[in-house]
């Protein structure tokens, strides 16, 4: 691994040099001001790394057999069946660039599929080939729409409860990722007990909310998902406080004037905002509307952070995101990343599909299989597909600025169990060259500007687990 350094120069007319292999940047020259101890931890950092962390390949340097043994987000695939047809899904089957995956359809897992693999996974909880700082395991529901199978999901639920001794059974922690019309008062009634939390799909106020999220008979269902959470509140008011949290899509159909006002007062609060699903294709015209639409949003946030105003919930979920990269690795590493930064396959999730097959994650389309519930994980597979990955990027990343710490993830270049660069990576640099060159701009002004957001990365939160 080579010592790459780009230069960066702030808005005040500041240079630096960043490190991107570690996150790191430093002045040219030497700097005066309220910068200057930002930069002293930095340097001390860099002594650290570059003992540590440089000329050392991960490929070589994996142990992949011990990776299987830290795995703690374990997704279901509980249904391939959806009740809603939202407009930017990859499974609704309506646009022909999205040829490469399925479609909704009747598919569901069998419980014996999941018994097995539970019996796979829960004993890596107590394993002392264990090594990573998660003393908890997340197993979450994925479709379709998990809650068309509500009696098949709390069934799983109460097996996987009772397959672990009493002192660690709260250590398995669930998640749901909903669209909410089938989440209902009488659920809550039967899952009010369990460790379980849940992801609930809202897009922003009704009028942007239906543009995209429809029944399959072209009826929005946001007035649904709100009957069902005002039942809710009703009787568990703790539970809608403690247990569910909102993701939004991003459309480049929405007015976000309106999101913004829905969601800074919402009962409920907005945990993230995924990019839209069309995104993965890097459709650069859909990306320029978005831009034009969120540009405001942007400036507002970078100019409060600047001042040390008070930053509003939704800036914060549709903004934070470009800068958690670079104060999340100022931090020691405390997981495996490929020398590009991206996360790699086996690294700390997997994804079990009703065919009782294991793939890689739940965001990759068919393909990249790496085992099955009868035989576990087969590492060699795993390694494959590392150096496949590796071959198709290493001549871009090598001497690359978003080296270290790219959001081009497997997902975005995968197709069909092949990888294609396609056109992301000049877009990706350029975005992330302004998001850094940004982030110092903010920290000459404001030191502690992203201080209370770094104290929370040590704390595991269920409703951001799928994000990991």
């Amino acid at each position: 691994m080579k010592k790459y350094r780009f230069k960066i120069t702030s808005d005040s007319g500041n240079s630096y040099i960043y490190f991107p292999d570690i996150s790191l940047f430093l002045p040219e020259k030497n700097l005066k001001g309220r910068i200057s101890w930002f930069i002293k931890d930095n340097l001390d950092k860099l002594k650290y790394y570059e003992t540590n962390i440089f000329n050392k390949n991960f490929l070589e340097n994996s142990d992949f057999e011990k990776q299987f043994y830290n795995l703690h987000l374990f997704t279901i695939e509980i249904t391939q069946n959806c009740n809603l047809r939202c407009g930017y899904c990859p499974y609704t089957g309506v646009e022909e660039e999205y040829n490469y995956t399925r479609i909704h359809n009747s598919s569901k897992m069998h419980f014996h599929t999941y018994e097995k693999f539970c019996k796979m996974i829960i004993p890596l909880l107590n394993s002392n080939k264990r090594t990573r700082n998660f003393s908890s395991i997340f197993i979450g529901f994925y479709g379709g729409e998990p809650l068309i199978e509500k009696e098949l999901l709390i069934k799983m639920i109460e097996y996987a409860e009772n397959y672990v001794q009493p002192k660690i059974k709260d250590r398995i922690i669930f998640v749901i990722s909903s669209n909410g019309t089938l989440f209902d008062v009488e659920f809550v009634d039967k899952i009010i007990d369990k460790n379980l939390f849940t992801m609930l799909s809202i897009d922003g106020p009704e009028s942007e909310h239906d543009k995209e999220r429809k029944f399959a008979n072209n009826k929005g269902s946001f007035s649904q998902i709100l009957n069902n959470l005002e039942d809710i509140k009703k009787k568990y008011p703790d539970f809608i406080k403690e247990r569910i949290a909102i993701q939004g899509v991003i459309s480049e159909k929405y007015n976000y004037k309106k999101i913004s006002s829905f969601f800074n007062t919402f009962d409920v609060p907005l945990s993230r905002l995924s990019n839209h699903a069309r995104l993965e294709r890097f459709d650069t015209a859909i990306i320029r509307k978005l831009h034009n639409k969120t540009s405001w949003i942007y400036s507002s946030y970078i100019n409060k952070k600047k001042s040390n105003k008070k930053v509003n919930h939704f800036e914060k979920v549709l903004i934070s995101p470009n800068f958690e990269k670079f104060f999340k690795r100022s931090l020691p590493f405390t997981r495996k990343v490929f020398d590009s930064g991206l996360c790699s396959p086996m690294n700390f999730r997997c994804f079990l599909k009703p065919n009782e097959k294991i793939a890689i994650c739940e965001r990759i389309g068919e393909g990249f299989e790496i085992g099955d519930v009868d035989n576990g994980i087969n590492v060699d597979i795993v390694k494959e597909i590392y150096k496949m990955f590796w071959n198709t990027i290493k001549n871009k990343c090598d001497q690359c600025i978003a080296r270290g710490n790219c959001g081009i993830c497997f997902a975005r270049i995968s197709d069909n169990g092949v990888f294609d660069k396609k056109n992301s990576c000049e877009a990706e640099k350029k975005i992330f060259y302004k998001s850094l060159k940004d982030y110092i701009s903010i920290l000459e002004r404001n030191p502690n500007a992203f201080y209370d957001e770094s104290k929370k990365l040590n704390k595991i939160n269920p409703f951001e687990i799928f994000e990991m």
